[in-house]
């Protein structure tokens, strides 16, 4: 089967994204504190937030995309599951997003109060 890293290195391409999906639990103040630090530390390594739990990199070398790879590794918890997928440009290329109505979020009990 191989891991991400080999599959990356026999392929011909060069310009690829890194996705990093993650699920991580938050009951604990710990738990809490550990996921926070993840997606901080998660975009210090220069990914952005594509929706909740679900942050992306372009990533144009194999060099760039090993080292990326390398620190997600170092920096994830010891609790839940991270999971790393590349997509070729290409295939990046064919996504399409959906977008339904955005609510508002709800105001606080005070600030509706403060409305009427």
């Amino acid at each position: 089967m191989g891991t991400l890293l080999e599959h990356i290195e026999k392929g011909s391409y060069k310009m690829g994204w890194l996705l990093v999906i993650y699920d991580l639990p938050v009951v604990e103040e710990l738990d809490r504190k550990a996921a926070t630090k993840f997606r901080r530390d998660i975009m210090d390594v220069g990914f952005s937030m594509l929706q909740q739990s679900v942050y992306i990199k372009p990533c144009i070398t194999h060099s760039k995309i090993r080292t990326a790879v390398k620190k997600i590794k170092k920096i994830a918890p010891a609790k839940g599951k991270a999971q790393i997928i590349f997509l070729t440009d290409c295939q990046w290329a064919k996504s399409e997003v959906i977008v339904g109505e955005i609510k508002p979020e709800m105001p606080r009990q005070t600030e509706f109060w403060e409305l009427l």
